[in-house]
């Protein structure tokens, strides 16, 4: 479920940036990307296992980075700290990743792409490496991670309808976003978290949100 809150804000935040996006046209080719990157990334775990922690730590550091920035850009009180924070983020990627955010700006359709593989992977590892420990068969694993993507679609379906009736949503995944890169992080340090407990959190931080967001229209705060 992760995932499909993941994946759909992304779609959502970046398909309301650029009028020319069609959302369910990036959803389509975003998830077909997105299932041929889980079938490269089982190819790689599956030939070099040892490099499972390097690619759990860029996973972990990307869906931090990635939720620290939305948050940052969806404040709305816009205090000088607030906006050396978004400068100074924006200048980093510039300096890191200029050329190709320049490719992408180009082509929004690939950049929505790119950024939805790169949540989706980082996301999704834990999986991966889960099933990777249960079957060494590759054949019967490509087709467990074919069928999780429908099953992907179908719940981000449930999320995109959620995200209609209240649009808060949207800031909640990135929180999540946010946590789960700290959870992945943690997990080299600290262990893993329960599965339980890491099912509670995200569902605090989505129940949380809806609240919050209640809250303040109530308060006609937004």
């Amino acid at each position: 479920m992760d995932n499909a809150v993941g994946n759909e804000a992304v779609i959502q935040s970046e398909c309301a940036k650029d009028d020319s996006l069609d959302p369910a046209r990036v959803r389509r080719t975003a998830i077909l990307a997105a299932m041929a990157a889980r079938l490269v990334l089982l190819a790689l775990l599956w030939a070099f296992e040892n490099i499972s922690m390097f690619l759990e730590l860029i996973g972990s550091g990307y869906l931090i980075l990635a939720g620290s920035r939305h948050l940052v850009k969806a404040m709305r009180s816009a205090s000088d700290q607030t906006s050396k924070i978004g400068a100074r983020l924006e200048t980093l990627k510039a300096k890191m990743f200029g050329k190709v955010a320049a490719s992408l700006v180009a082509h929004p359709l690939l950049a929505v792409v790119v950024k939805l593989v790169l949540t989706d992977l980082s996301l999704a590892i834990d999986n991966v490496l889960a099933v990777l420990a249960l079957t060494r068969n590759y054949w019967l694993i490509a087709a467990g991670v074919a069928f999780s993507m429908l099953v992907l679609l179908l719940a981000m379906r449930a999320v995109r309808w959620l995200l209609e009736w209240e649009p808060w949503i949207e800031h909640g995944a990135y929180v999540l976003i946010l946590v789960l890169g700290f959870e992945l992080l943690g997990k080299h340090f600290y262990g893993p978290l329960p599965e339980v407990i890491s099912l509670a959190v995200s569902a605090a931080v989505l129940i949380g949100t809806i609240g919050l967001a209640r809250l303040l229209r109530w308060r006609r705060v937004i």
